[in-house]
């Protein structure tokens, strides 16, 4: 099982915090202009799986530890 997620609020996201994200997908991301927690949100499960390096799986993962790291912030 995963650990559970430290509680985050929007605007203190480090993508790097998030599983499965390391910092070259970080850095994807960054280049498209995702950097927030509602960046990611807004992107959803689609958007981010066309993110090179993630895919559905990875995407439904961490937009999931999101919403419950959002939830407990």
């Amino acid at each position: 099982p995963l650990p559970e997620p430290e509680p985050i609020r929007e605007d203190e996201l480090d993508l790097q915090s998030l599983p499965g994200i390391g910092a070259s997908t970080a850095q994807r991301l960054q280049e498209q202009g995702i950097s927030s927690a509602q960046d990611l949100i807004a992107l959803g499960v689609e958007g981010l799986a066309d993110v090179k390096g993630i895919g559905r799986t990875k995407a439904e993962m961490v937009l999931d530890i999101l919403e419950k790291m959002l939830e407990t912030g």
